[in-house]
């Protein structure tokens, strides 16, 4: 049974700091003294147990630009993954804020990792309306690699009635019309290259995802290179257009897309 509680004792951080450690690789999560503060003074920490065992960590703190609820980073250890902790960590992260008087949670995630973006919109129901392009530099970690660490924003509307429903395990948002032709502006040839197609003025556009990052930079960084450079032609002109991706899509290994809209 997985339980989540704050964290805010020096003792208690430095057990769930190692997580950090354990997804990112060394040296890349929050040292422990930075943590202190921010659980004490300027946001907070959540741990995920089982048992006495640490097994997640959920970190936010203020911001001002707008007042919301940053959350830094959300971390699974990689044995526990893919059984629910990392989104009821998210769902204790939101009961936490709305007790707090915060409306939104926002976050960064890279839109090449298809897991995080199934997660983010489709499971929580957050939307992006803005992309950055190397946002955190060059990073070396375990997941990003030398990739430019491009990242889009997920703002998390905490009352919002989608957000509401999912909270209650319901799904109220309305089906949308499957990929087609001429829906899809950004697509993968039989080699696994990104196509790139002319942005339309259409309500709803699908903007595809590649299968799994890792594998791609690992044979062929050539490929995920090409892939971030055509995400970003593609998801960068569409919000500053107005459109804003609601939701994601994954059909099997190699079929997963972005689906975007106009507010």
């Amino acid at each position: 049974m997985i339980r989540f509680r704050v964290l805010t004792e020096v003792d208690e951080l430095e057990e769930i700091a190692r997580i950090a450690e354990d997804v990112w690789g060394v040296n890349q999560g929050i040292p422990v003294n930075l943590m202190r503060a921010l659980a004490t003074h300027a946001g907070v920490i959540i741990g995920a147990y089982e048992y006495d065992d640490p097994v997640g960590i959920s970190a936010a703190f203020v911001a001002l630009h707008p007042r919301a609820l940053w959350s830094h980073m959300t971390g699974i250890r990689p044995d526990k993954q893919r059984l629910g902790v990392g989104t009821g960590l998210k769902w204790a992260q939101r009961a936490w804020a709305l007790e707090h008087g915060f409306e939104e949670i926002h976050w960064t995630f890279d839109p090449l990792q298809r897991g995080n973006a199934h997660f983010n919109l489709h499971l929580l129901g957050a939307v992006s309306v803005s992309y950055f392009p190397n946002f955190y530099g060059i990073m070396n970690d375990n997941i990003t690699g030398s990739l430019p660490s491009d990242r889009v924003i997920a703002e998390w509307r905490l009352r919002d009635p989608i957000v509401e429903s999912l909270s209650l395990n319901r799904d109220t948002r309305p089906k949308m019309p499957a990929p087609s032709s001429d829906s899809i502006i950004l697509d993968m040839d039989e080699k696994q290259m990104p196509i790139v197609h002319l942005l339309t003025d259409r309500p709803h556009v699908y903007v595809r995802v590649p299968p799994r990052l890792s594998d791609l930079q690992r044979q062929n960084v050539d490929a995920a290179l090409a892939w971030r450079i055509a995400q970003r032609e593609t998801l960068m002109p569409l919000f500053e257009r107005g459109y804003r991706a609601v939701d994601f899509l994954s059909e099997g290994q190699f079929h997963a897309y972005f689906l975007v809209q106009t507010a």
